[in-house]
């Protein structure tokens, strides 16, 4: 867990989200002049046309018949999930058995379903949930400390970025998408940063 800022820290950004988040980023560097590399904070997924055409857009039939609230016994996006999501305290069950990230889902509710993405099983909202900074350390560069206690299996935040395929990426991603990080899925399309 990382430090809370204090009044020798050398904030650079007040907050890198430019007020996006209920909660503001600070961006600290103590150790010299460096800034994080420019970059379009953004708060939701970008897809590119091509990814946009080979995404299944789910209907009402996909998601479940709940009104407003969404039941243990009811609801058919909790009983489709093999991971469960305890609402009250915010956190993802922690498995006994070791646990890698293809051997569980969790079915979130969405907009397709009849409680409109509204109840209390939604994993990841649209903000920050936790207290974050941006610091930068020598020999890494900046990262991202939590300033607040996160239990396992807690969420944080949603990794949002541009999505593009694998082709479009290599046309020209910086003139194009304007960023060098990358983060590849399912070997095929590429979330950047």
């Amino acid at each position: 867990m990382g430090n809370s800022t204090s009044k020798k820290d050398n904030v650079i950004h007040a907050d890198i989200a430019d007020g996006n988040e209920p909660i503001p980023i600070k961006v600290i560097n103590n150790y010299n002049e460096k800034q994080p590399f420019p970059f379009q904070y953004g708060t939701e997924y970008r897809l590119s046309e091509k990814v946009k055409s080979l995404t299944y857009q789910p209907t009402e039939s996909d998601g479940c018949n709940c009104v407003a609230e969404c039941t243990s016994e009811l609801c058919r996006c909790e009983s489709s999930s093999t991971a469960t999501f305890d609402t009250i305290n915010r956190r993802m069950q922690t498995f006994i058995d070791s646990y890698t990230c293809g051997d569980h889902q969790y079915i979130e509710c969405g907009q397709h379903c009849g409680c409109m993405a509204k109840c209390k099983r939604r994993l990841t909202r649209d903000t920050i949930m936790k207290n974050i900074e941006v610091r930068y350390k020598p020999d890494v560069g900046f990262t991202v400390i939590a300033c607040q206690h996160i239990a396992a299996g807690m969420p944080i935040m949603n990794y949002i970025g541009n999505v593009v395929i694998q082709e479009e990426l290599e046309k020209n991603l910086n003139a194009i998408w304007g960023t060098d990080y990358t983060f590849n899925f399912h070997n095929e399309v590429r979330v950047l940063f």
